[in-house]
């Protein structure tokens, strides 16, 4: 039978089929018997194919069922959402006509805080804001707080005008158009420059209310600028030499250092200075200085005392009084008005004037 088959069909089959078809007519022929059984041996059979399509319906029918499912599922999951939304909208009727709406009251500790308006819109609304934050206010509560303690000229606009405005945002603008003015240049270098540090007040107290006054700047202050204007205050180098070397960022960090000079600030003492007259005075009243004068005479006062020369005094006898030693060569002024107070060379003095005719 092969003797029957020329080349050139092996040939052309091989190369359907992908095979090599290089090779002698004999190695052709058996290469493409090969290739058949090797198919039949991999072919499906008719019982195979058979499983193969009865296992795909029954795969379909599951998917079928398992789709069923769901579709039930979710419509059975879309009824009870239904009644649950409706049992929740019923039962939130029902209980709006029993409860009562919150109330936040504003009590006079809370009002109190609010200071009197004193021209300055905007620090009177932040006041009110940061007031109302604190306590839980409502915006209607806030606005009824703001307005009842204005005064004067603002008092006199909210009965005319700002009564009008029902929200606190819209009557807060109105206020702070009406009554908007602020300091220049120099009128805000004036203020500050008055406020400086007291002897009785500590340095963070003065730091404090110097801070306040800044924030009436007619533009917004760099921390800097406030740190140098608030150093400007302080006359005392004991107090400003040490706060000026200390590196702030911030007037809060200034504070803060400023705290441990506090100590020392409210330790020192100011003694006033002990004036001549004043130690003068002493001296003259001291007994032991009246005892040493000679002639006896009667003072205003009625007390007796001699008008001799002063001898020196002992050391013994005013070891606490350094200024006594004085007393010896100054003339009292109440001695030098009344003649008969004045020692002997007093005396001798008036005598020359009155033979010279001189006062």
């Amino acid at each position: 039978m092969v003797a029957f088959v020329t080349k050139s069909q092996p040939v052309s089959e091989l190369r359907a089929r992908g095979l090599p078809c290089a090779g002698l007519k004999d190695d052709l022929v058996d290469r493409f018997i090969r290739d058949n059984v090797r198919r039949e041996a991999t072919a499906p059979t008719d019982a195979s194919t058979f499983n193969e399509a009865a296992n795909d319906d029954d795969r379909q029918a599951h998917l079928e069922t398992l789709s069923a499912d769901n579709t039930r599922l979710r419509a059975e999951l879309d009824t009870r959402r239904h009644a649950n939304a409706g049992r929740k909208l019923a039962r939130l009727a029902r209980g709006a006509s029993t409860t009562s709406p919150i109330q936040i009251h504003s009590t006079s500790d809370t009002a109190s805080c609010i200071a009197v308006f004193d021209g300055t819109s905007q620090q009177s609304a932040r006041q009110v804001e940061r007031t109302a934050a604190l306590a839980h206010w409502t915006p209607s509560l806030s606005l009824a707080s703001a307005a009842n303690p204005l005064a004067k000229t603002a008092r006199d606009w909210h009965s005319a005008y700002g009564w009008r405005n029902d929200t606190w945002e819209n009557w807060r603008d109105a206020l702070a158009q009406r009554f908007r003015r602020r300091l220049t240049m120099q009128e805000f270098m004036k203020l500050q420059a008055k406020r400086r540090l007291g002897d009785n007040e500590t340095i963070v107290e003065y730091m404090c209310s110097k801070s306040a006054i800044l924030d009436k700047a007619p533009y917004l202050l760099a921390e800097d600028e406030r740190i140098s204007l608030i150093l400007s205050g302080i006359d005392d180098d004991t107090w400003a030499h040490p706060l000026a070397a200390q590196v702030c960022f911030s007037v809060t960090e200034l504070i803060d250092k400023a705290t441990l000079l506090d100590a020392r600030h409210q330790a020192t003492v100011y003694v006033p200075k002990t004036t001549t007259c004043h130690r003068l005075h002493q001296s003259i009243v001291r007994k032991v200085l009246i005892d040493e004068y000679h002639p006896a005479t009667l003072t205003p006062c009625g007390v007796s005392v001699r008008t001799g020369p002063i001898r020196e005094p002992r050391v013994h006898e005013y070891p606490h009084d350094s200024a006594s030693t004085a007393a010896t060569s100054v003339i009292c002024p109440a001695i030098v008005a009344n003649p008969k107070l004045r020692p002997w060379f007093g005396r001798k003095n008036d005598v020359q004037r009155e033979a010279t005719g001189t006062k």
